[in-house]
């Protein structure tokens, strides 16, 4: 959500997506798992 310095809304986002396993093509069984075995430093992005 994006206010105006005056604090009305300016604007609101909303996003869904998905993660799909590279080999093969289809949805991680547990999409949290993926980018945690690759992040050099989970915590950072909030998946430890």
């Amino acid at each position: 959500m994006l206010t105006r310095p005056e604090g009305t809304l300016a604007a609101e986002a909303h996003s869904i997506s998905g993660l799909l396993a590279a080999r093969p093509r289809r949805r991680a069984d547990d999409p949290a798992r993926e980018p945690r075995a690759h992040a050099a430093n989970p915590v950072l992005l909030g998946l430890a």
